[in-house]
């Protein structure tokens, strides 16, 4: 992808995640927290084991981040991270072989985290700095 192209895609996930994130921080139930805790879990249990695949980590990732846009009850925000799953998975494994699998799960967890504290703030304050470094890399 060019450069332009990732900074676009970029501007998507800032506009749908972001707002997604704010709205779960602002309303979610234990039920919620508990199932992004247990793709977190599995998430880091793939992380830390020698043979964890990338494609399996990023696919967790991509699990994680279509269940904020579910929980936050935009009927439009699941579809679209349905249709631009390729996409998607390609960031992801870029920035697992970037930025390494931990990071990239201590991040999803900070953001789990922001949500339990129902910080939309810094929820998606947070979602805006890991982007411009993501973007930053490949510049």
């Amino acid at each position: 992808m060019t450069l332009s192209q990732i900074q676009s895609f970029f501007e998507f996930r800032i506009a749908v995640e972001g707002c997604a994130l704010q709205k779960l921080a602002q309303n979610h139930s234990e039920d919620m927290i508990r199932e992004l805790d247990d793709i977190l879990h599995r998430a880091e249990e793939t992380a830390n084991r020698p043979e964890g695949s990338v494609t399996e980590l990023a696919e967790l990732f991509f699990l994680y981040q279509r269940s904020i846009c579910v929980f936050a009850g935009n009927e439009f925000f699941p579809p679209l991270f349905n249709e631009f799953k390729p996409i998607i998975i390609q960031f992801w494994e870029n920035s697992i072989n970037t930025f390494g699998p931990v990071p990239n799960v201590r991040l999803a967890r900070k953001y789990l985290n922001d949500i339990i504290r129902g910080d939309d703030k810094s929820a998606y304050d947070r979602l805006v700095r890991s982007s411009k470094t993501y973007v930053s890399a490949y510049k």
